[in-house]
């Protein structure tokens, strides 16, 4: 029987580390230039305490983040940020080791003791598998985990490593700075991990080739972005007017529920939620489907099985993804909905995508007039079955995010009068979305406090220098925009709302443009940034047209989850205007 333990069976977490006074490593760190150095692997490199005494600084190198344009205050308290541009060949007098890199001490000590029990090989796999520290990100990301960060910044600094006890690292990166350079050095194909148990169900379940573009990673999801954005610019324009028309019922819908003092009902979200299936399959099917119509939506309708199928598959996932995950060696009830609301989701696309292949073999539209889903199936380079998980893709994430987003958008507005008297000028004033300017900024000012995603992640795919720490590759990182968002160093009150911020500063911090912030960070940040601001523009234009938006109820927060939400309902009161 053979045994898991230290020098013959070593967990990942301990394949970098200063062991006797040695720096052993299993990789090969790049260049600068792109090609691997040639060191032995084992280099000689002297103790933690003589590399960085008490009374010395480590060498550093500065990057230019010494004040920030938006405040001219001192960006970086801790000021320890290393060019990621120019990287050398590892040094232990330059750069500490991955080891030496702050977090918590119980973790770590549990990963020694877990490494003097007596386990079979097979036993050490199957608890590893399931309690990799990677994993923990399901439950940072799908738990209020802003306030937790902004504690490990008091206490850790700006960078920290949560070892796991059973494998795998996580580094957890809390200053806006150190996320663009690390995106800027990710190369053109960024590595990202979330959603194990809907990619598990993809690839296994239904055997697919490829998991879907909000997953995939390497040159074919590289090839299917560029695609996508290119069918998007020539598909969001000629969606102007089905959006606007959509919104105009969605007023509508507003005067029909409403109580006799003015005010929805709780149920408020769910009817943002029909708005918001109505546009995104307007955009992808290029026709509308009946989700604001209250006859259609009846429980046997097909809208009521999309509607339905979308929300109950985020919790699911949510539910699959938070804490240990179980579903990975059993069939547990979070699975079980998983799967179920999945096959109501593709069984109800795959009829829009064959009815689309069989329009297309009998006549093909104008290029004028083709779908979103259209324009895929006729591009040589996307598959069937690439062009459905786009589909599912773009429902899943982008149904909750843009509703999730009017929510906030309209709870800003509705306790600071003031920018809504000013907002309400200008769309009485003007038309064309396009020149709504303080319409854009009201946009950008509410995701910026509460990002549609508050939490991103990357795998680094080589060795790395993060504030001065040899990362490994192969170690996941998260990055807590939404804390980037409403830190003061960044943004002057960064917890008021004040849209007036970007019509007055340049905000741009190290070349990064912060308009794009809720968007994310890199080459993975979202590809629908225009499609998002014609939606909610559209929206929120015919709204405070015919409304004065109340709220007289608590504070509205949000989950901060993976997709962040409203915490409470949202019982607004609308108000005609004279």
């Amino acid at each position: 029987m053979q045994f898991s333990r230290i020098g013959r069976f070593k967990p990942i977490f301990l394949r970098n580390r200063l062991h006797n006074n040695h720096y052993v490593t299993n990789t090969k760190p790049e260049l600068a230039d792109g090609n691997p150095r040639t060191t032995p692997q084992e280099v000689i490199a002297p103790k933690i305490s003589t590399v960085n005494p008490r009374n010395e600084q480590p060498r550093l190198i500065d990057v230019g983040f010494n004040t920030s344009p938006l405040t001219n205050k001192n960006v970086d308290p801790f000021h320890h940020v290393v060019n990621l541009d120019s990287v050398p060949k590892y040094d232990p007098s330059q750069y500490l080791s991955f080891d030496a890199m702050p977090g918590p001490k119980l973790v770590r000590y549990c990963a020694k003791l877990w490494n003097i029990i007596p386990l079979t090989r097979n036993q050490d796999r199957s608890i590893k598998q399931v309690l990799r520290a990677d994993y923990l990100y399901g439950y940072l990301n799908w738990y209020n985990s802003i306030p937790l960060f902004k504690r490990m910044v008091q206490e850790y600094g700006a960078v920290l490593r949560i070892q796991g006890p059973f494998g795998g690292d996580l580094v957890i990166m809390l200053l806006l700075e150190d996320a663009i350079k690390l995106s800027q050095k990710e190369g053109p194909h960024p590595i990202r991990f979330c959603f194990h148990s809907l990619r598990h169900y993809r690839l296994k379940n239904k055997q697919y080739q490829h998991p879907g573009p909000f997953f995939s990673c390497g040159v074919e999801w590289k090839k299917m972005r560029d695609i996508l954005d290119g069918t998007l610019q020539v598909v969001v324009p000629r969606q102007i007017a089905t959006v606007k028309n959509a919104s105009k019922e969605f007023v509508q819908r507003i005067a029909q529920i409403r109580n006799r003092q003015d005010e929805v009902p709780i149920t408020f979200n769910t009817e943002i939620d029909k708005w918001s299936l109505e546009c995104v399959c307007a955009l992808l099917f290029n026709k509308r489907c009946g989700f604001l119509e209250t006859s259609s939506l009846s429980a046997s309708s097909e809208s009521d099985r999309i509607l339905g199928a979308v929300t109950g598959l985020i919790d699911a996932i949510r539910r699959c993804e938070f804490g240990v995950p179980l579903w990975k060696l059993m069939g547990t009830p979070a699975w079980k909905k998983l799967v179920m609301h999945s096959d109501t989701l593709e069984s109800a696309v795959n009829k829009y995508v064959s009815k689309a292949k069989e329009s297309l073999r009998q006549t093909k539209p104008a290029p004028e007039k083709e779908s979103f889903l259209e324009m895929l199936l006729t591009n040589e380079n996307v598959s069937t079955e690439n062009a459905l998980t786009t589909l599912l893709d773009m429902l899943l994430i982008g149904v909750h995010s843009l509703s999730h987003a009017v929510g906030f958008l309209l709870y800003h507005l509705s306790i600071n009068p003031n920018v809504q008297k000013k907002l309400y000028k200008e769309v009485c004033a003007e038309e064309d979305l396009q020149k709504m300017s303080f319409m854009r900024v009201c946009i950008r000012e509410s995701l910026r406090l509460k990002q549609p995603i508050p939490v991103l992640n990357r795998v680094l795919a080589k060795d790395t220098i993060i504030r001065n720490y040899y990362v490994p590759k192969g170690t996941s990182v998260l990055i807590s925009t939404q804390l980037y968002g409403i830190k003061q160093e960044y943004f002057e009150n960064a917890l008021q709302f004040k849209p007036d911020r970007w019509l007055n500063d340049e905000m741009k911090l190290g070349g990064y443009d912060l308009n794009s912030l809720p968007y994310g960070v890199g080459g993975r940040a979202c590809f629908a940034q225009q499609l998002v601001e014609m939606q909610l523009s559209s929206l929120l234009a015919e709204i405070i047209r015919k409304y004065r938006v109340e709220y007289h109820y608590g504070v509205i927060k949000s989950t901060s989850t993976m997709l962040a939400a409203p915490n409470g309902p949202l019982r607004f009161t609308f108000i005609d205007r004279e």
